[in-house]
């Protein structure tokens, strides 16, 4: 690999009982030739996003050496202008532990109706949540990604359902 190639990895999770047979097949060669996958302990579907995520933390954490010291974190219909991010991710000083490439979600508050409503039990009323990475790519660093890691998986799974 030369200086400024950036390794990828993609994430998925286990098929589902009715996935199509073509796609196993292609996806087991894909697998076997280049070894760019990560597959987690979930069904890979969009309500599982948040285990989704929880597989690339775990792998950092529980990876060798092989990972430099930022982690970007993409969706699969995003693009990353990746000569820009290895610029910023040179030199940019005040670079923190985590780079929102699209925008900082602060003083948000759940929602309380529709698709993803979020009850009271699970979170109270007249709280907001940490401000956080909103859209579809985020850098962090391996340091922070352990240490949320480790966060995450004493935090009961079920807990917000997303």
């Amino acid at each position: 690999m030369g200086k400024d190639m950036v390794p990828h990895m993609f994430l998925i999770g286990q098929k589902s009982k009715d996935e199509d047979y073509g796609i196993t097949n292609r996806l087991k060669m894909e697998i076997e030739t280049y070894s760019d996958f990560i597959i987690g302990n979930y069904t890979d579907t969009y309500q599982n996003l948040t285990y989704k995520t929880l597989s690339a933390y775990e792998y950092v954490n529980d990876c060798d050496a092989n990972i430099t010291d930022h982690v970007v974190l993409q969706d699969d219909d995003s693009f990353l202008n990746i000569e820009n991010a290895l610029e910023v991710l040179r030199n940019d000083p005040k670079l923190g532990n985590i780079t929102c490439y699209e925008k900082m979600s602060t003083k948000f508050r759940p929602h309380r109706i529709g698709k993803w409503k979020i009850s009271f039990d699970q979170w109270s009323a007249g709280f907001y949540f940490p401000d956080f990475c909103a859209g579809p790519c985020t850098g962090i660093t391996k340091k922070s990604m352990a240490a949320i890691y480790r966060t995450g998986t004493n935090i009961v799974h079920n807990m917000i359902i997303i």
